[in-house]
């Protein structure tokens, strides 16, 4: 069915997410939003040879077919929006193309729901390959757009003419179409021009602070000076093209600066300028000494450490030391050389009474003392250690440690406060106080405590874990200290670390296993020595079946295995004919020497056994072996 010269609107539902986010002072931004059309129109006239197409996705196309048409589009929505948001442009957008001959083709709006139209491009000839067309800044009802009349009158309409018979290719393709909405959400733009970052002003007050301000969709509405974060004064029509001002008289001090400006959209944007410093100096220098204390005694060592602080709202120039009134030395440059406020110098000094101060000067040649601090420099006199207890002698405990406590009392003519360390030792008579630790004969005490018992005096008690192979002699508890001018000071005292002699057998007793009768039983069986006193000990052996000097090695359920078919060895491995036989009488055993334990020494050796059976015998057997320490 074919309708001839008849028009058609389309029309395009723009639909506008905004989201308008309102700053007090920071910064916000432009918030430019993009729409598209939900629904269109169809024409009423459909041509075999015409078509135009809207789709979101670009794959389908709606044909409109017509000799003349207009095709509009039109669904807005508000979507949360409402009038007093600050619209400040609307651009219309066109993704299309148009295969024509001699028909024309053009573009319009409308802010009034139709009832108006706005041409964007007149009806006219032309082909036109795939491109996006931009309309910037159209006109809105009155010359200004809100949300009611976008979400209510907006349409687009793509117009289509044809010039007697429709072209034979026709085809106009619109792929998308959305409009542009951009919102003011942006405080103006603030530029800082004078004084510069980190100015110095020597007795000047009157400050003229210059900044510019702009701001390219809304009016400026005021600008404030804000100085150390509180308004100063406020600018109530600054000027958005030129150089901006601000007068202000200011103390002795140093200061931030920053401007804050509004502009004048419908809900107003803020934004801050960055900070600057700005000093205005009309004061000298304050000095104040440190150290030495006034009224202080220096023990030891000749070179001195003076220490000072100072202020300035400006770099200093140099800082001088005046001892007894006389200059000793300058320290010439700026704060920056101290950026804690300190600054020091070194003197090599002798014995005596001093008096001193410190001078300085900033940049602008003002100058500044301190007051006069005395100080007496003396000789150091070293730590001294008396008093060393210690008990008499020590009784080790088999297998475990013994606590033992060494006392002293440490003395510091200069005071507790110069004790610099305090080290305790107990170790083996033949060694060294700085012998490497090594537990069987050099301890240091990891548990020291003290108590103070006047100003220059204080009881020190040190704990030592003495463990049951610490070897027996003569040991010796010592006090290494040393003061803050590494002086040092000794005290020691004595003991004695009684003998231990402890052994432990592992196994508990010695399992031959199964051994025909007339055979040596197959392999060794160990039976470990465990030293666990503090003495080289050597071992005696002997045995019996049922009574001590019967002469039997084993009593069996039928016959019995005589004493010397009972062997032993401290070889592993060797043959039983050349292993020492067991005696009913306790025999030492040659070259046996075990030491205690030390960190590097187990302190344990392996006795090896063999068994022989007569014939007959058999059934179970069972005997016992006595062994005994013996000092080595």
């Amino acid at each position: 069915m074919r309708r001839e010269k008849e028009k058609r609107a389309f029309f395009f539902a723009l639909i506008l997410l905004a989201i308008i986010v309102l700053f007090l002072i920071p910064s916000a931004i432009a918030l430019t939003e993009s729409t598209k059309p939900s629904s269109y129109v169809d024409p009423e006239s459909i041509s075999a040879n015409a078509s135009l197409a809207y789709d979101g996705n670009a794959a389908t196309y709606a044909a409109i077919n017509a000799t003349t048409g207009n095709l509009t589009y039109a669904a807005f929505s508000a979507d949360g929006h409402n009038a007093s948001v600050d619209v400040k442009r609307v651009d219309l957008v066109f993704d299309m193309q148009a295969n024509l001959s001699d028909d024309e083709w053009g573009l319009a709006y409308s802010y009034d729901g139709g009832a108006s139209w706005q041409p964007l491009r007149a009806l006219g000839g032309g082909g036109l390959s795939r491109t996006t067309l931009v309309y910037s800044d159209v006109a809105g009802p009155g010359g200004k757009w809100d949300w009611t009349a976008i979400a209510g009158n907006l349409s687009v309409r793509l117009q289509y003419l044809v010039n007697g018979t429709p072209d034979s290719a026709t085809d106009i393709r619109l792929f998308e179409a959305w409009a542009n909405v951009t919102s003011d959400l942006e405080g103006p733009s603030i530029a800082l021009l004078s004084p510069a970052d980190g100015t110095n002003y020597s007795g000047l007050t009157q400050v003229n602070f210059t900044y510019n301000a702009s701001d390219l969709l809304s009016p400026l509405r005021n600008c404030s000076l804000l100085v150390n974060g509180v308004i100063n004064q406020t600018d109530t029509s600054p000027s958005n093209t030129s150089t901006n001002n601000f007068s202000v008289t200011l103390d002795n001090g140093r200061y931030n600066w920053s401007v804050l400006c509004w502009d004048n959209a419908t809900t107003p944007n803020a934004n801050v300028s960055q900070n600057w410093t700005v000093t205005v100096d009309d004061a000298p220098p304050t000095v104040a000494l440190l150290t030495p204390a006034n009224g202080s005694t220096l023990q030891g060592g000749s070179i001195v450490t003076f220490s000072f602080s100072h202020d300035d709202l400006s770099s200093l120039s140099n800082c001088s030391l005046f001892l007894n009134g006389t200059l000793n030395q300058t320290i010439a440059g700026d704060a920056a050389n101290w950026p804690t406020g300190t600054g020091q110098f070194l003197v090599s000094l002798g014995d005596g009474v001093w008096d001193w101060n410190v001078s300085c000067t900033d940049i602008y040649g003002r100058s500044n003392a301190s007051e006069q601090s005395s100080f007496t420099q003396a000789a150091n006199d070293a730590p001294s250690v008396t008093d060393v207890s210690i008990p008499s002698t020590i009784t080790p405990t088999m297998g475990g440690d013994v606590s033992v406590g060494c006392n002293a009392t440490i003395t510091d003519l200069q005071g507790q406060l110069t004790i610099a360390n305090v080290s305790a030792y107990l170790y083996r008579e033949d060694w060294a106080w700085d012998h490497a630790d090594e537990s069987s004969g050099h301890l240091t005490s990891g548990n020291c405590n003290s108590v103070g018992i006047n100003a220059t005096t204080v009881q020190y008690q040190c704990l030592f874990p003495l463990p049951y192979y610490a070897r027996s002699m003569n040991w010796t508890c010592t006090y290494h200290v040393t003061d803050t001018q590494g002086a040092e000071g000794f005290g020691s005292n004595m003991t004695f670390v009684e003998p231990l002699y402890a052994f432990n057998l592992t196994p508990a007793g010695i399992d031959y296993g199964a051994i025909q009768a007339g055979n040596v039983s197959p392999s060794d069986v160990a039976v470990v020595v465990t030293n666990l006193g503090n003495t080289r000990i050597d071992m005696a052996l002997d045995g019996f079946a049922q009574a001590e000097g019967d002469g039997l090695a084993m009593v069996c359920d039928v016959g019995n295995t005589t004493i010397g078919n009972e062997r032993y060895d401290l070889a592993a491995g060797t043959a039983f004919a050349s292993m020492t036989s067991l005696t009913p009488d306790a025999t030492q055993v040659d070259q046996f020497n075990l030491d205690p334990k030390n960190d590097t020494s187990s302190g344990q050796r392996a006795i090896y056994w063999k068994l022989q059976l007569g014939v007959p015998q058999k059934g179970g057997c069972s005997g016992f072996v006595t062994f005994t320490a013996l000092q080595s």
